[in-house]
């Protein structure tokens, strides 16, 4: 993009002198696309730098503004930005070898960021607000804490004793699960679960969420958030009478 403008306008500029010779005219163009290729350089290895700082951030409160920004140079520079950055990824890797099994995740992070940007943007111009690609239980919270990834569900414990079979717009868990089996619905299109950590194992409220992944076999999306004992919604939530390793619709008999 960089290089194609730079050549338009030397190409302007040199049509512009009629008494130019052709062969200046060629060495004028020959110098553009080395201008080019000089700022297309710096433009790759600031990209790179930036890759390299999210990792440094990672596990530290700076991680979401450095996450941010690199999302925000891949959007401005996206002819070279994603090569940039998995160039970047590997130099890290290379440098911090301790950051190699966080990777995937930074990398799912700055690409969600990404693109979560990029469809900002475009809303904005066409006047909307942007809106959840998915119809099951939109959640306020999110956007408090960043998504950090992925995990198996099986690791995750339920809060409650029990869930209803539906979702607040009508539609049922067990579509939720039949869709994940099928591939209709896509796992990173259903909000992240919020996981907290108390007494040394790992809960959620959102558990209709988190039953219809174990059932379906698939990792979710998750994000950790604070444990407070004082929590509205935790104390009304917190109903487990088996320390949340198994859950019962209401409705049905027996748990899962």
């Amino acid at each position: 993009m960089l290089k194609k403008f730079i050549s338009i306008m030397c190409l302007a500029l040199s049509l512009s002198i009629p008494t130019m010779t052709n062969s200046a005219r060629a060495g004028i163009f020959k110098k553009a696309g080395f201008v080019a290729a000089v700022f297309a350089g710096v433009e790759a290895h600031e990209i790179a730098g930036a890759t390299i700082a999210v990792f440094v951030a990672a596990n530290t409160p700076a991680y979401k503004n450095t996450t941010a920004h690199l999302a925000e140079l891949l959007n401005r520079h996206k002819l070279i930005g994603i090569p940039a950055f998995e160039r970047g990824i590997e130099k890290a890797i290379r440098e911090y070898p301790s950051f190699a099994e966080r990777a995937p995740i930074i990398r799912d992070d700055v690409l969600m960021a990404a693109r979560e940007l990029e469809t900002a943007k475009s809303a904005n111009k066409e006047g909307a607000k942007t809106r959840s690609n998915s119809p099951f239980d939109s959640d306020p919270r999110d956007g408090k804490c960043r998504a950090v990834g992925w995990i198996d569900p099986n690791t995750v414990r339920f809060s409650q004793d029990s869930i209803k079979g539906s979702f607040s717009d009508g539609k049922t868990v067990q579509m939720l699960i039949d869709g994940l089996k099928s591939g209709a619905i896509k796992p990173d299109l259903i909000p992240a679960i919020n996981v907290f950590e108390r007494n040394g194992n790992l809960f959620t409220l959102d558990n209709r969420r988190l039953y219809a992944f174990r059932q379906a076999g698939l990792k979710i999306k998750y994000k950790m958030v604070p444990y407070d004992p004082t929590d509205s919604e935790i104390l009304r939530k917190m109903t487990t009478k088996n320390d949340g390793t198994s859950i019962r619709i209401r409705g049905e008999k027996g748990c899962q």
